[in-house]
């Protein structure tokens, strides 16, 4: 479930998260969906394997969380 940034921040905020890392952390997280990470080509050199991106991986997955 995707909150808004309303009801993210309100949350971390009654978590007891001060107000200015709240919205740094929100700045943040809104950035990589536009800039999502780059897969390291660290994880094929210790393994072998192809690295593969997040969002991939919760598509390889989704059936596990249902």
């Amino acid at each position: 479930m995707e909150l808004s940034g309303e009801e993210a921040a309100g949350q971390l905020l009654s978590w007891g998260w001060p107000r200015a890392t709240v919205e740094g952390a929100l700045r943040g997280w809104a950035d990589t969906v536009a800039h999502p990470e780059q897969v390291s080509p660290v994880f094929e050199e210790l393994t072998g394997r192809p690295g593969r991106s997040y969002q991939q991986w919760a598509y390889d997955h989704a059936d596990d969380f249902r």
